[in-house]
């Protein structure tokens, strides 16, 4: 009987401890992340046994759908499971409805009915039923839906050891959905109940990164108390490199370079950092600072872009000649290019040719013979054969370079001189005198002829270019010629100052001379000898101002002299603009003359001298790139022009005396031209281009119109150029009207 009683016990403990078991199952999945998710009531963690102890032990007779429905789970007959906890769920015993409710729950998760089972999960949570098992399993799917705020928000409900879990797996799931703003919250949380743990300082570093908030993350890199690592040192290095960038972009080039420097100190090989260094020190005007980094990076590495980058501080320093000398000897064809690039891009295409050797660059054969011929036309109005001068020439050049970006030019050029037909008896040279004896008539005034000019250059190309002009005044006219000359020096887009002596082509007399035609003399033939310069500054870019300044001393035979100064400021922006540069702006012109000599009467000059000239107004000039097989350059400039000339006496350097005339000639003798004020609108258009025809041959031509003085000046030109070696682009695109008439 007692074996029997036993018996009962035993298969009584055994019911219930299957029934137990029914209920609860374990199926258990893997995260990316290493972190599990729960399928089943048995892998409930932290559940309160005592609570569980202490409910009352539901009846058995209601086990039996329960475990059945269990038992289906278990085989995966999630439909035929599902109606069995629905039927549980119509018992009367609370924890029988639970655990059906709690069974249904996890069935409809398993059938992709996941709203439905966040609904009951919900109720459940709410009840703390199994809270140990029902949170994580409702956070699982709030998980998976993405919703992580209400996944966070059970985190509070959870086990110590399970939220942390789950907090960091929230952590790292809002980090690659790139919320970046909820894993800083996460992380940080983790990072301060944990603060010797690397992972949590790195990630939420890693958050702030992405968020651009690199002094916060770099902050909390530097309060680490942990060893530096190999990781926080990349990161640490990481946050100020962009920090630095930040601040640079910023033009924050002193906090740049702070951060940089810290950057360094980590990874002193960085070379973006140390270039970004250079760069700051660069803009900070620390040239000496940025050329220590330059250098170094140009010695370690040797590279196009490290040349390139001192070459552009040696340059803005004035000192890189020598450098500029070693890359044209290097034996390594690129930098032989960078060098010859320079040498091109500052207007020594000869240099450049010497420099570096190859058909696709755009200085080929830069430095070999060449030659070009002008048909030349320029027509200024005024008082027929006096003030008026209509000139035709016909320029005839040769240029022949050499080594070392030297070149020698030798230039021939015929010239026809029309003033128009002169009246019979002219008011010019010694007037007075037909007025003192009736028998003096006039003489033949020069109003047209031929004449010719000789001119020899030597141009020498490197940092500063020169360019040395020797040759005479027009040969063939009344006056004796002289010599003129030009000496210049500049960089291209710097400065430029040159001395010079020229010939005042605004008359035949002030041109070539007249001889008296109440007499034997002659007189005119004016050269002014002066000297000339400019700077350009760089503003904000693309914003320039300029400055030209300049004095010149005219004189001539039996001409009085003369003294002029003379100035222009300009400022303006340049742009892109289609294949070329678009430049645009205000100016304003000045310029002083001593007396008055614009007059026909002998010893003055026949040339416009006001006592005050100015004129301002906005100017307009598009002009296309180098390194092209055409160049065209259009400028135009409107302003308001205003000047006033003094009075002047009829008669200088005479020989003669008031004392000796009669009292019609005495009074022309002693008598004055009167002053004269003008404003009005003063206009200058020029237009020039060059087109390659084929690899031997470019034609080219321009007009201009110049009304800003008292006459208004018309040109018109035509050109031919014949290669000696085939060409592809065009090595030199100066002002044509300059080189015509220098």
């Amino acid at each position: 009987m007692k074996i029997l009683i036993n018996i009962c016990s035993i298969c009584l403990l055994l019911s219930t401890h299957l029934s137990l078991v029914t209920a609860q199952e374990t199926m258990q999945g893997q995260y990316s992340d290493g972190s599990h998710f729960i399928e089943t009531p048995k892998q409930a963690r932290g559940e309160n046994r005592g609570q569980r102890k202490a409910d009352p032990k539901p009846s058995v007779t209601h086990r039996g759908p329960l475990a059945e429905a269990w038992k289906l789970y278990r085989a995966k007959k999630y439909p035929k499971a599902k109606r069995l906890f629905q039927k549980a769920m119509q018992a009367k015993d609370a924890e029988v409805r639970d655990e059906a409710l709690l069974g249904l729950g996890y069935t409809m998760k398993n059938i992709g009915e996941h709203a439905e089972a966040m609904a009951i999960l919900g109720k459940l949570v709410q009840k703390d039923y199994r809270s140990a098992e029902t949170v994580p399993a409702l956070a699982e799917l709030l998980f998976a839906a993405g919703d992580w705020e209400k996944s966070g928000e059970l985190l509070v409900k959870m086990h110590h050891k399970e939220r942390e879990k789950w907090r960091k797996r929230l952590a790292w799931s809002c980090y690659r959905a790139q919320d970046y703003q909820c894993a800083i919250e996460h992380f940080s949380t983790l990072y301060s109940s944990d603060p010797q743990e690397e992972e949590y300082l790195l990630a939420c570093c890693y958050a702030l990164e992405k968020l651009g908030r690199w002094e916060e993350a770099s902050n909390l890199l530097e309060a680490w108390e942990g060893g530096m690592s190999t990781e926080i040192a990349s990161v640490m290095n990481r946050l100020y490199k962009q920090k630095g960038d930040s601040e640079y972009k910023k033009k924050n080039y002193a906090q740049a370079e702070h951060y940089l420097a810290k950057a360094l100190k980590i990874d002193p090989w960085d070379e973006g950092a140390m270039s970004l260094i250079g760069w700051s020190r660069y803009h900070l005007g620390d040239l000496d600072g940025a050329l220590y980094v330059f250098r170094k990076k140009y010695r370690d590495s040797k590279s196009p872009e490290s040349a390139g980058t001192l070459l552009l501080v040696l340059e803005k320093m004035g000192k890189e000649s020598q450098f500029l000398s070693e890359l044209a000897a290097d034996q390594d064809p690129v930098l032989r290019k960078i060098a010859g690039d320079h040498f091109y891009q500052r207007e020594s295409p000869i240099r450049a040719a010497q420099t570096f050797k190859s058909s696709d660059s755009c200085y080929y054969n830069c430095d070999t013979p060449w030659g070009e011929l002008f048909g030349y036309y320029r027509h200024r109005d005024g008082d027929a054969g006096l003030s008026k001068l209509t000139e035709l020439a016909f320029p005839i050049r040769f240029h022949y370079p050499m080594q070392y970006g030297r070149e020698w030019v030798v230039n021939i050029t015929p010239k026809y001189l029309d003033a128009g037909r002169a009246p019979s008896e002219p008011y010019v040279g010694k007037f007075y005198r037909s007025l003192n004896d009736p028998n003096v008539n006039a003489d033949s005034f020069d109003d047209s002829l031929w004449v010719w000019e000789p001119e020899v250059g030597y141009n020498i190309e490197d940092v500063v270019n020169y360019e040395l002009r020797l040759g005479a005044t027009p040969i063939g006219g009344a006056v004796d010629p002289m010599v003129r000359f030009f000496a210049q020096a500049s960089k291209k887009d710097d400065w430029h100052v040159n001395l010079h002596q020229c010939s005042v082509k605004e008359s035949i007399l002030s041109y070539v001379g007249q001889t008296d035609p109440y007499g034997t003399k002659t007189w005119g033939r004016v050269l002014k000898t002066g000297i000339e310069g400019g700077r350009t500054f760089a503003l904000l870019p693309p914003y320039w101002f300029s400055l030209d300044l300049g004095y010149d001393y005219y004189w001539g035979k039996n001409v009085k002299e003369n003294h002029s100064i003379f100035g222009t400021a300009s400022a303006g922006r340049t742009q892109l603009f289609g294949d070329g540069d678009l430049s645009y702006g205000l100016f304003f012109s000045s310029k002083h003359f001593r007396r008055n000599t614009d007059f026909f009467t002998f010893g003055h000059g026949g040339y416009f001298s006001p006592d005050i000239f100015y004129i301002y107004g906005p100017f307009l000039r598009y002009a296309t790139d180098h390194c092209r097989d055409y160049w065209f350059d259009g400028r135009i400039s409107l302003g308001y022009m205003h000047y006033e000339t003094e009075n002047a006496p009829h008669y200088h350097e005479t020989g003669d005396a008031a004392s000796d005339l009669n009292l019609s000639a005495g009074n022309d003798f002693n008598g004055e031209y009167e002053g004269d004020t003008e404003s009005g609108l003063g206009v200058a258009v020029k237009l020039q281009g060059l087109k390659f025809v084929n690899d031997h041959a470019a034609v080219g031509g321009g007009v201009s119109l110049d009304s800003r003085s008292e006459y208004t000046e018309w040109q018109a030109l035509l050109t031919l150029r014949l290669y000696f070696q085939p060409r592809k682009k065009l090595c030199r695109t100066k002002d044509l009207f300059r080189t015509v008439l220098p």
